[in-house]
């Protein structure tokens, strides 16, 4: 299972990759799940419910401008158990949808009609709130990134996939 710290290798290995100029942020804490919500299904553990959210300044969003400042978003993936308990294992795999020519960051429908696919962004352990976090510095062109991600590794709640969801930088 990975922690926080590995995130730090990200910025390296992300830099650019995404969206055309994209710098990607280590996780942090705060926030408000609202956005996209699944109920996973497996026969080898119940069903919990899963919640990503898009946040800037601690707020949930679907859209910020573009630019050095202010672009920031960071993806919060929330996970609790059937009787709303906070998850207290497992781990969150982040995806975005990139370009196959490029590798920049594409909108979901591109990796639906096969001209983008998804990549491996980072996988991150949930904290004891059942909460973990990826997210990107900040973004200076105007792009729309599809993002996924995979609750797994746990043995008492089902594996679930949340997205894939667009988020719009204008």
């Amino acid at each position: 299972m990975f922690r926080p710290m590995h995130v730090l290798c990200l910025v390296g290995a992300m830099s650019g990759a995404a969206c055309s100029q994209v710098s990607p942020a280590a996780p942090t804490a705060g926030g408000t799940p609202a956005e996209a919500t699944l109920e996973g299904r497996a026969p080898s553990a119940p069903s919990g419910f899963y919640t990503m959210t898009f946040l800037h300044s601690g707020q949930p969003v679907t859209t910020l401008p573009a630019g050095p400042t202010g672009s920031n978003v960071l993806v919060k993936v929330h996970v609790e158990d059937v009787n709303h308990q906070p998850a207290q294992s497992g781990s969150v795999l982040f995806e975005v949808c990139k370009y196959k020519s490029t590798g920049k960051g594409a909108p979901s429908a591109a990796c639906a009609d096969g001209t983008a696919r998804w990549s491996r962004l980072v996988d991150v352990g949930l904290n004891s709130n059942g909460d973990t976090f990826s997210g990107v510095d900040f973004v200076l062109n105007p792009c729309t990134m599809g993002w996924r991600a995979t609750y797994r590794r746990s043995q008492t709640i089902a594996p679930a996939t949340m997205g894939p969801v667009d988020f719009i930088w204008t």
